[in-house]
């Protein structure tokens, strides 16, 4: 029986076995377990809503992934804003509400102080 011998080299097996992977990401929280998710990396996302009397809420959601605590993230805002915010974690989701429109204002500080890049906050209108 004969066999044909094949050769290649490290870098052409490496390249191989990535194409043949999918896509993933790893979430790494200090003093937790790092968390492995297929798939690709979610937008920060900003949504306004209306709340009882006319009032509009922001709220802010998928930050964790990028290592950002809520509560921090809550407090920069209420300074910056000077306006209500909160931090809450329902599950595994975290949010954090502020109270008026403040997806401008947020964009900037997650691009600007937390260095996200801007294909990772959703385009606030």
């Amino acid at each position: 029986m004969r066999t044909r011998s094949v050769t290649a080299g490290w870098n052409e097996c490496m390249q191989r076995v990535e194409a043949a992977c999918g896509r993933c990401f790893v979430i790494s929280l200090p003093g937790k377990f790092p968390i492995t998710v297929k798939g690709k990396l979610p937008p920060i996302e900003f949504k306004v809503e209306k709340r009882t009397g006319n009032k509009k809420v922001t709220i802010i959601s998928n930050f964790a992934v990028f290592g950002i605590e809520g509560k921090e993230l809550a407090h920069k805002l209420q300074l910056l804003m000077s306006s209500s915010a909160s931090h809450e974690t329902t599950g595994p989701i975290e949010t954090v509400l502020v109270q008026g429109d403040a997806r401008r204002t947020a964009a900037k500080l997650l691009i600007e102080e937390y260095r996200i890049p801007r294909k990772y906050v959703s385009s606030p209108k």
